[in-house]
């Protein structure tokens, strides 16, 4: 498609900004970072939206900013928390983006308060976090938003790509900000193409995290302005390279918005938190053959995310998503997303006996694809010898135990429970995990929902929860909700809270 004289314009007008700035001494003096990040305001538009967007939806997503709720309008019923740092959203669709801001500025109140450096990605949580963390006023909890922020546009430009080309180039780290000074189109106007033309057209380059920051705080009026969450998509999107996200994607060609619904689709939110496009929430890369490959989470992320889908068995969230380096996690739920987290380093510690179950799930669901809990007995020979720890009798004993009806498959539960046996140090794991059950600690938690619809007067706000792994052991297991979700994290948790039962939807 040939793009029209003024789309063109526009993409000349940036890249001579872009030029510009570095004229001035705002940028290295490299090659321009406008190749796979400049397009015209109308592709942006249509790569994002999609051209058959319902009303409704564009409404969604011309009428929510980010930014920090009123503490008063947080529900203060039994079992609630006061919170100072919890984003607001008005109605349904950028979900995804706020929750993954929740979650990014919950973490840095937990490591490090509302203090205005870089954090390091790979940054845990070595001991309890103070509750007192979660109120440290407006102006700092203002501050932290700005640099959680920045945290996540900074980490979309840096962050290694999901797909490795030898002798790529490494790209140029630079953050784009696409928050126009001015709003766009004039005071309430909702006209897209003026909204996605001044987003380019005012977009401004950050070459470091401080920059960044400082970008948005220049910027921060527009933020919480109507557009705020479309354009800090965008920004993210735009930081990223869209030629490089594409790239990342398994299918590039459906819109990031959900054209009816209005919903992100998971390379957004996977793009807010990991920093790459991918697709899928399991672990590592999955190869279908024919060059076509699924991928996944290839390293532990700075926050995590759980799944009422896999409680449903429609996915399966893999072990990385499910312990992030801090005990926080974006929650999906059908239709919307919300945040759990826990200011003890003790949500983070694993029994030996479920390193040694993860261990053996990684190894197999490298060959189940699909995940559907089985794999074709073929494969065997290879997840053997990817378990070299694993003391395995010969492949065609293991083979009779596994698949003794001769079915050519093999079964998760099935393997699991021959080889757990099998590893050197089973038996001391199995006796620790029995005295841990015997005696099981509590976890507490709190899980934030920051969307305020009409009808739900107690939904916004911060609950506590407390979840007991193991307690639950023998006992049906929740269908759905909140405590299903933690229990595809915590095996056979009791999951408890007083008061209003927290609402993820």
């Amino acid at each position: 498609r040939r793009m029209d004289e003024k789309d063109l314009n526009d993409a000349l007008a940036l890249s001579l900004e872009l030029m510009a700035q570095r004229a001035r001494g705002e940028g290295p003096d490299a090659q321009s970072p406008a190749k796979g990040l400049v397009t015209s305001a109308h592709e942006l538009l249509v790569y994002v939206l999609g051209e058959g967007a319902s009303a409704a939806v564009l409404g969604q997503w011309t009428s929510q900013g980010i930014g920090l709720a009123a503490t008063d309008s947080l529900s203060s019923g039994e079992g609630c928390a006061t919170f100072d740092v919890g984003l607001a959203q008005e109605q349904g669709g950028p979900c995804a983006i706020l929750a993954a801001a929740q979650a990014m500025v919950v973490r840095r109140l937990m490591l490090a308060g509302h203090v205005m450096q870089p954090l390091d990605l790979d940054a845990q949580l070595a001991a309890d976090a103070l509750e007192s963390c979660l109120t440290p006023g407006a102006d700092a909890a203002h501050s932290c938003l700005l640099s959680a922020l920045a945290d996540i546009l900074w980490h979309a430009a840096s962050a290694p790509d999901a797909v490795q080309t030898e002798g790529a180039p490494p790209a140029e780290q630079c953050a784009v900000v696409a928050l126009p000074a001015l709003p766009p189109g004039g005071q309430g106007s909702t006209d897209l193409h003026s909204i996605f033309e001044s987003m380019l057209m005012q977009s401004k380059i950050g070459y470091s995290w401080q920059a960044t920051r400082a970008l948005l705080e220049a910027r921060q009026h527009m933020l919480a302005s109507r557009v705020g969450a479309l354009c800090f998509l965008c920004s993210a999107l735009l930081s990223r390279r869209i030629e490089r996200f594409s790239s990342e994607r398994d299918d590039a060609a459906p819109p990031l918005i959900d054209p009816q619904f209005g919903h992100c689709c998971q390379e957004v939110l996977n793009l807010m938190i990991l920093g790459q496009g991918v697709s899928n929430l399991f672990d590592g890369e999955r190869d279908l053959g024919g060059g076509f490959v699924l991928r996944g989470v290839k390293a532990r992320p700075a926050v995590g995310l759980l799944s009422e889908l896999e409680a449903l068995r429609y996915l399966q969230v893999g072990s990385l998503y499910k312990q992030p380096l801090c005990p926080v996690w974006v929650v999906a739920s059908q239709s919307h997303f919300s945040v759990l987290f826990s200011l003890s380093a003790a949500a983070q510690r694993s029994s030996p006996l479920e390193a040694l179950e993860e261990r053996l799930l990684r190894a197999f669901t490298e060959y189940d694809l699909e995940g559907n809990g089985f794999i074709s007995a073929e494969h065997l020979p290879s997840l053997v010898a990817a378990l070299p720890e694993w003391h395995a009798p010969p492949l065609e004993q293991l083979r009779s135990q596994l698949d003794p009806e001769g079915t050519s498959l093999v079964v998760w539960d099935a393997f699991l429970q021959v080889m757990r046996p099998l590893h050197p140090e089973s038996a001391v794991a199995v006796a620790a995990q029995a005295q841990q059950d015997s005696e099981p600690v509590p976890i507490p938690l709190l899980h934030y929902n920051g969307l305020a619809s009409a009808g739900h007067a107690h939904k916004r706000a911060l609950r506590h929860v407390t979840v007991c792994a193991g307690a639950a052991r023998g006992k049906p297991m929740a269908d759905a909700g909140l405590a299903a979700v933690m229990q595809t994290r915590w095996t056979d948790a009791a999951v408890e809270w007083n008061g209003t039962a927290p609402c993820i939807n």
